[in-house]
């Protein structure tokens, strides 16, 4: 499988603009206990904000209004 992502990685200042304000506090209230974001862009539909437990047992997308949401079609790689 070859890489889609770009050579240069966008920086953490860069992702947090693509978010809603809901969003930002959601991801920064979960990042102070380990958790990490990302922004999945996936190809023809809008970008979404992503949250990973600490132990990668629970992943959420975070929508607009900065709720996470648990049923969504987002895999993590190995």
């Amino acid at each position: 499988m070859s890489e889609r992502r770009k050579d240069k990685v966008p920086t953490h200042n860069q992702l947090v603009h693509e978010l809603t304000q809901e969003q930002a506090v959601t991801i920064n209230s979960h990042e102070g206990f380990g958790w990490n974001s990302f922004v999945r862009r996936p190809l023809f539909q809008d970008p979404q904000a992503v949250l990973v437990s600490p132990d990668k047992s629970v992943v959420v997308v975070v929508d607009e209004e900065g709720e996470m949401v648990t049923e969504h079609d987002v895999k993590l790689r190995d």
